[in-house]
């Protein structure tokens, strides 16, 4: 909860940021096109033109100008304002409480800058597709979405993802305006929504060509070695492709998926810990 409500805050100020920066080339344009309008209506009323000209359709199409950056305006200064509220403890819990919940999310991590999210088991048509990892860091603006159960042909998580990388196309402008207006949990519940869709639009690869792949995977017979056998490489291969079951003697790992263990100084790596 603390790391999740530390993470929270700095996503608020890097937001709060944006917004105040963003607001600031509001005004200057505003200026500058207010100042072009003035000299517009100058100069139509020096001309003493009595009648419509291309100079009048210049003139309205620039005062709807000027409305639209006020409009947007006036929306930016709303939501900075909120900012104050939003970066509370509350708020965070909040949003933490719901993620929590929600039913098809099976871990919450944060990991430096990173917010990563482990789901559960996901099904599309009623064929299973793996369980997916999204790590979203606000200050780099980068989502990156990974399949922890198999990769298609060593690239693609997804059918719409090719090594972490997906293909948002039309998703964007909604992922991104959840994004802007802090609805994080909107934010990951659209992502899961994103990878239940059979459409193959924008796809890498069609629905059923994917699960076909997917479905045929190796089936590797686990090994159980302890952690301490094996290298960072091969703990990383671990990680992806869960071919070892990897156990630990230190009793407080507990049981499970393990994403959150270190076993490079450049790269975080996961491993099933299974009881000794």
């Amino acid at each position: 909860m603390e790391k999740f409500r530390s993470w929270y805050h700095k996503y608020v100020v890097i937001c709060n940021q944006r917004y105040i920066s963003y607001i600031e080339t509001l005004q200057k344009n505003l200026e500058k096109e207010r100042s072009v309008f003035e000299k517009m209506i100058d100069f139509r009323l020096r001309m003493n033109m009595t009648r419509s000209s291309e100079i009048d359709e210049k003139i309205e199409r620039k005062d709807e100008y000027l409305a639209k950056i006020e409009e947007n305006l006036v929306k930016a200064s709303s939501i900075r304002e909120e900012m104050d509220f939003k970066s509370t403890d509350l708020n965070a819990d909040k949003i933490y409480a719901r993620l929590k919940k929600h039913q098809k999310i099976s871990k919450i991590e944060i990991d430096g800058g990173d917010l990563n999210i482990i789901t559960k088991k996901l099904k599309v048509k009623g064929k299973n597709i793996g369980y997916f990892k999204f790590t979203y860091n606000p200050q780099t603006e980068r989502l990156f979405i990974r399949n922890l159960e198999y990769v298609v042909d060593g690239i693609y998580d997804h059918w719409h993802i090719k090594v972490g990388e997906p293909c948002l196309a039309e998703w964007k402008p909604i992922l991104w305006k959840y994004l802007d207006t802090f609805q994080i949990f909107l934010f990951i519940d659209a992502l899961i929504h994103y990878l239940l869709l059979s459409n193959s639009n924008h796809a890498y690869k069609p629905f059923e060509e994917w699960i076909k792949l997917f479905e045929e995977k190796p089936k590797v017979e686990k090994q159980k070695i302890s952690v301490q056998l094996l290298s960072p490489d091969q703990l990383a291969y671990t990680g992806v492709y869960q071919t070892v079951e990897v156990y630990d003697t230190d009793t407080s790992t507990g049981t499970g998926w393990s994403t959150t263990t270190s076993y490079s100084t450049t790269s975080t790596y996961g491993c099933w810990i299974a009881s000794v």
